[in-house]
């Protein structure tokens, strides 16, 4: 396997995987044995225009599949409270095809009977 660090891409930064991957671990994987600092940080400045994501996941080829996927550290619950204002104070902004949207964030007395993290 090999990658190719395109930095001189009239497009930007690109790194290309040759397809001799490791499929568990995809083209690339970065970690941190740090509980304080982030493994990976995508950060963007925006002047004018909010509706432009910082991270954007663009045109994956993939037929009816799965576009991202969370392996670990999700919290089981046996039920969902949605009552006083169906305990959401937070929602967290996505682009969806160029078009704010809008994930909605449970706070913690909204789920009962949750399980440490799976």
């Amino acid at each position: 396997m090999s990658l190719i660090v395109d930095k001189d891409n009239e497009y930007g930064v690109r790194i290309i995987g040759d397809g001799g991957e490791d499929p568990a671990k995809g083209v690339l994987n970065v970690t941190s044995a740090s509980a304080a600092i982030a493994s990976l940080l995508v950060g963007k400045t925006i002047v004018g225009n909010a509706s432009q994501a910082a991270l954007r996941i663009a045109h994956p080829s993939t037929a009816s599949g799965a576009v991202m996927g969370f392996s670990g550290g999700f919290v089981s619950c046996t039920s969902l409270v949605l009552t006083s204002v169906a305990n959401i104070d937070y929602v967290i902004p996505v682009e969806l095809n160029g078009e704010a949207r809008y994930i909605p964030v449970f706070k913690a007395a909204a789920i009962y009977g949750a399980a440490v993290p799976a």
